[in-house]
């Protein structure tokens, strides 16, 4: 599960900021539902998180700054060109570009016995190559240190990550061509058949994140879902129950390559490639007496609302994190969306009979109605804003005293008091004209 992830000089985030899936110690407010307690440990973890703010306050920056980790992780090794696309400092401060940024994250892993067990990994990069990079875990209660990284020099502790050993003096002679300076230690050994460092890099992998709005190639995305038979069954039942009266998905096939129909292997595999499958709907038809003759299917694209489309993007995605125990990270969950559907999918996450795997969700949002002291626990509510220079600041309502478990937070929010609200300065101003 996801504890906690850290960012420094990235974007908006100026100094190091610390976004937190912990549960705050003594708030036994909806423990049951809201709160996952590991077994063999003393470690209460949130099941999901809302994360408010004005506009440019730096909520997606947050998002994006899980999703470069994520991503530098993934594809270091084998694209040269992923950290200067991916890692931007924060450019409101003299002197910042000089700094490296910094990133972390801590998660935990299932041992042998099935114990989650404490892991942190993170690094630092600075002008398109990795300044330093660590491992550390806590597999026996104590952490100990599983690898240290400065430039091209690696230290790995023998005892505790002894699969990566071999590859100590060849990360600082680059034999093998295992590592270079813009690419991570880490993914190297488990590109190169490191059982535990795959592991770590298959929690990373779990980590799902949505930015919110529908996508410009999700039909290609979805149709690759579809063509599970009971996933389909799944998703379908899924739009259903989410009040649109979709009754079946179908593909209509269309092939790019035209010509004669005697081709070999390579035109053929050719042809596959430029094969696209574009989505249809399908609606009951009735007649003039409201009985049904049949179905009408168009194209999913030019007949069905945004929010239609953005609930099947979402689906396949919501039904696999949920089974497997994952993480999903929304950039703004409420867009498209009815509240009542926002409230339930949260739910999803909150209970423990439809996730008893210890799923986690993730979401910026701006629908306050979800501030309720029976849907969000206090420390459930992230709060972003800038402060006078532009850097963001992170908060968790759990930091403001004075606010009880059962208080009326949407309320107290709208007018200001927790702060990451927009400050509308006379906007009216702008539209009245003198007399």
């Amino acid at each position: 599960m996801l504890l906690e992830f850290s960012v420094a000089n990235f974007r908006s985030f100026k100094d190091l900021q610390t976004f937190s899936m912990l549960a705050a110690k003594g708030d036994k407010t909806m423990e049951q539902y809201n709160v996952a307690q590991l077994p063999g440990t003393k470690l209460r973890v949130l099941k999901s998180k809302a994360i408010y703010g004005a506009n440019a306050s730096g909520k997606s920056n947050l998002v994006n700054a899980i999703n470069a980790f994520v991503k530098i992780t993934q594809l270091s090794v084998t694209n040269s060109g992923v950290l200067p696309r991916l890692i931007q400092p924060f450019l409101l401060a003299e002197g910042m570009e000089q700094m490296p940024t910094f990133m972390q994250m801590i998660f935990t892993l299932k041992d042998e016995t099935n114990i989650e067990r404490v892991y942190r990994y993170g690094f630092e990069v600075k002008d398109g190559v990795v300044v330093t990079e660590w491992l550390f875990g806590a597999p026996h209660g104590v952490e100990k240190p599983f690898f240290t990284r400065e430039g091209m020099e690696v230290r790995v502790n023998a005892n505790s990550f002894k699969e990566a050993k071999k590859f100590e003096d060849w990360a600082r002679t680059n034999q093998g061509n295992i590592m270079r300076p813009d690419s991570l230690f880490l993914t190297a050994v488990a590109a190169l058949g490191g059982q535990f460092a795959h592991q770590v890099m298959t929690c990373f992998d779990g980590i799902s994140i949505y930015t919110g709005l529908v996508e410009f190639d999700f039909e290609r995305v979805v149709a690759k879902h579809l063509e599970n038979p009971e996933l389909k069954t799944r998703i379908l039942a899924f739009l259903k129950s989410a009040d649109t009266d979709i009754e079946d998905i179908l593909f209509q096939v269309t092939n790019k390559v035209e010509g004669n129909s005697e081709k070999n292997d390579l035109a053929l595999k050719a042809e596959k490639a430029q094969t696209s499958k574009t989505i249809l709907t399908a609606r009951a038809r009735y007649n003039a007496d409201g009985h049904k003759v049949g179905q009408i299917a168009e194209r999913m694209s030019l007949w069905e609302s945004d929010g239609t489309k953005k609930m099947l993007a979402l689906s396949p995605t919501l039904i696999k994190v949920l089974d497997q125990g994952l993480v999903l990270i929304m950039d703004e969950f409420d867009i498209h969306l009815h509240p009542n559907l926002v409230r339930a999918i949260l739910n999803l996450f909150n209970s423990p009979v439809t996730n008893p795997k210890h799923a986690q969700l993730i979401f910026t949002v701006h629908d306050t109605s979800l501030q309720k002291p029976y849907l969000l626990r206090r420390d459930q509510i992230c709060l972003i804003e800038k402060n006078k220079f532009g850097a963001s600041l992170v908060k968790t309502l759990v930091e403001f005293k004075g606010v009880r478990n059962d208080a009326a937070y949407d309320k107290a929010y709208e007018q200001g008091e927790y702060g990451a609200v927009p400050f509308l300065n006379q906007l009216d101003s702008l539209f009245i004209q003198d007399a």
